[in-house]
């Protein structure tokens, strides 16, 4: 490149100060470059103040002159300092180039505007994404924790991540809360302990250990359904949560049971069938107390059969109550008589 020279300088004797007339310094001269003075001497360009402002060094060692040629001349200062730019700049970001460069990262990766959100390793061996300052998963050994996770097995929270034994399902039942069947709020799979089976309403009459399991269909918090199976005998029992009030068991099994007045079978839907073996009374009407209680008399019926094939009977019975029915026995010729007769009513215990 051409030398600049445009214009003309003046100097003082003993002045580091050039000032230019129809000069530009600005853009064709830098510190460290060459002035030629008007004296024939070589300075360096110490600064360059303006257009037409230069500093040198040394001082001007020539005669004060106005209006004086000069020549400004590039030197290697340039490249020298391009080179210890580029060193210092290579030092400062020598750990991003082993680092984040090579996708190493020393320290959590966040988002611009959003410090508090990013990826992380918590722990050796871990990775994590963070929103809002808080891990909201962990990875680590192939398994997952963090707030987007379940806390328990029984954690109802919405859009959280499922754990193995989510509420019961993929390994053992799920703990019951508060030891209490009755305040399960959420579907799934339970284990029934010795403290659930002392704090809970269980059916009547039978026998439970732990072990027994219990599962829960959730409608709403004030609908539900439950089926409970005892661990001891395999009887399957179930009942619903109806406006917030559970109501009574049902065995899913027949139950049957009996009494000095005849037997009787429950069944699932709610049909019952009383039972009894006795002999009619030749006087008057007889009556039999039901060994279980239906619960309404529509649709109960009575029916009165022979038990000996020496005698055909035309066995009869008065309207029933809920709790018992008066029937008496006839022979073909129309008079009451004292025959074994059996005795069946059916109806509804619930």
């Amino acid at each position: 490149m051409a030398w600049p020279k445009a214009g003309t300088v003046s100097v003082v004797n003993g002045s580091a100060i050039v000032t230019g007339t129809g000069t530009s310094f600005f853009g064709s001269a830098q510190a460290g470059w060459g002035f030629v003075g008007p004296d024939g001497r070589v300075y360096e360009v110490l600064a360059v103040s303006s257009g037409t402002l230069l500093t040198i060094t040394p001082v001007y060692q020539g005669a004060t002159a106005a209006g004086q040629i000069y020549a400004l001349f590039p030197t290697m200062s340039l490249a020298h300092d391009v080179v210890a730019s580029v060193q210092a700049l290579t030092g400062t970001f020598q750990a991003v180039a082993d680092g984040p460069g090579q996708g190493k990262f020393s320290t959590d990766v966040v988002k611009l505007g959003d410090e508090d959100t990013g990826l992380g390793w918590p722990s050796s061996n871990e990775v994590a994404l963070k929103a809002g300052g808080d891990w909201q998963l962990r990875l680590k050994e192939g398994a997952a924790s963090g707030a987007a996770v379940q806390s328990s097995a029984t954690d109802a929270t919405a859009d959280k991540l499922l754990l193995t034994n989510a509420f019961g399902w993929g390994d053992k039942g799920a703990p019951v809360p508060n030891d209490n069947i009755d305040d399960i709020a959420t579907s799934g799979s339970y284990f029934l302990t010795s403290a659930v089976l002392g704090n809970s309403t269980l059916p009547a009459g039978e026998a439970f250990s732990s072990g027994s399991c219990l599962l829960q269909f959730q409608y709403n918090a004030d609908n539900a359904a439950q089926i409970l199976i005892a661990h001891s005998s395999g009887k399957m029992f179930t009942r619903i949560k109806d406006g917030g009030t559970w109501l009574d068991w049902i065995s899913l099994i027949p139950k049957r049971g009996s009494g000095p007045t005849g037997e009787w079978v429950r069944f699932a839907d709610g049909t019952q069938i009383c039972t009894k073996a006795i002999t009619a009374d030749s006087g008057a009407d007889s009556v039999w107390d039901f060994p279980a209680a239906f619960s309404t008399t529509t649709n109960l019926t009575v029916h009165v059969t022979a038990r000996s094939s020496a005698n055909a009977i035309i066995g009869g019975a008065r309207a029933p109550s809920a709790l018992a029915v008066s029937w008496n026995a006839h022979d073909t010729a129309g008079g009451r008589t004292a025959t074994p007769c059996s005795l069946r009513a059916e109806g509804r215990w619930y």
